[in-house]
């Protein structure tokens, strides 16, 4: 190739590598402008949407609590009462036995009746659950909150016993379960005479299985 070739070729080059650079900033540019104003476009009416269904609420639904937030809606879309994919259960292995109704006493007193110091309830969604108006979800008391429905024995038989494969089944069980409708998403669950496998055969252990749904764990 001559030289003089070679000089055209070059500019050439030159001239497309500055014409990338000057669409890449202008494509930059407005991205940096458009990006905001698709943001404003599409937030602004839902968000004056939502405030104005939660100031309706207070209004025409008095009997409706705290709207649910932006983070928790994605889980309270779940299958609730069919198949729902976002229950949470955690187990506790605990040595010997453990009085039922002290359990319930201790929720009762310490998570239940928690309150701030004006007054206000830590936990009120413990004793609501999901309902929705208008497009949007809500928290709802539960009409007739019955803790004895929330923390349980897993058998009413107390002599049930419990080995490492019962307690596999019962948590996938928990996992799967539908919820009940118009009742609180948790509840606790005792299991004494559990065997579970790398303790102590001839000691006795209660498992606690701690079962609540993903939009009273991630927020209010």
């Amino acid at each position: 190739m001559s030289s003089k070739c070679q000089k055209t070729w070059d500019n050439l080059f030159g001239l497309k590598s500055a014409f990338l650079k000057i669409l890449t900033i202008i494509l930059s540019v407005c991205l940096l402008f458009l990006i905001p104003m698709i943001f404003f476009t599409i937030s602004v009416p839902f968000g004056t949407l939502r405030y104005l269904i939660h100031k309706s609420a207070k209004c025409f639904r008095p009997d409706l609590g705290k709207m649910v937030t932006l983070s928790t809606t994605p889980m309270a879309i779940d299958s609730l009462y069919t198949k729902p994919k976002t229950s949470i259960v955690v187990g506790l292995i605990l040595e010997g036995t453990l009085d039922l109704t002290r359990i319930r006493n201790i929720v009762s007193k310490n998570i239940l009746g928690a309150r701030f110091p004006n007054g206000e309830m830590k936990y009120p969604e413990l004793k609501q659950y999901l309902t929705s108006w208008l497009g949007y979800y809500f928290w709802k008391d539960e009409k007739h909150f019955d803790l004895e429905k929330h923390v349980r024995m897993e058998s009413q038989n107390p002599s049930t016993t419990y080995s490492e494969q019962d307690i596999k089944n019962i948590y996938q069980t928990l996992v799967r379960n539908p919820w009940n409708r118009k009742r609180s998403l948790w509840e606790l669950i005792l299991m004494p005479n559990s065997y579970p496998k790398g303790l102590d055969a001839t000691t006795s252990h209660t498992i606690l299985f701690l079962r609540v749904h993903h939009s009273i764990g991630d927020g209010k």
